[in-house]
């Protein structure tokens, strides 16, 4: 399963299919993965590939932990990760964060272009 936020607009089918293809690779030389996911700036981030012997532990889940929160609390998990650099593929968009701002602030004109985030927060 590959599991991705509904708020990456910029996340390119290229990097979803290499997340397929870097996982078919590993298991066909008959070698356990638990998930293969994107990096950008250290970070693991979404989309992130999670092999069906997680499903449990993803439909458990709980918060907003996600995917992240699986492979932090399983050290034990064999997983590879896929460095990106494309910092734009990582922006998430805040559009109603920016909306309740404007609102709270006075601003009137909701029509300007939609706001994005980093996913990092040590950059903005």
């Amino acid at each position: 399963m590959v599991v991705l936020l509904d708020d990456q607009p910029f996340i390119r089918t290229e990097m979803i299919n290499e997340l397929i293809f870097q996982y078919e690779q590993y298991v066909s030389n008959h070698k356990k993965l638990d998930f293969v996911a994107a990096m950008f700036g250290n970070l693991l981030r979404p989309p992130v590939l999670l092999s069906k012997n997680l499903f449990l532990k993803l439909i458990t889940l709980t918060g907003d932990a996600g995917a992240q929160g699986i492979i932090r609390q399983n050290p034990d998990l064999n997983g590879i990760s896929i460095i990106y650099e494309d910092r734009k593929a990582f922006l998430i968009l805040i559009q109603r964060k920016i909306t309740n701002w404007r609102e709270k602030e006075g601003y009137k004109n909701e029509h300007e272009d939609t706001g994005c985030k980093s996913l990092d927060s040590n950059r903005h």
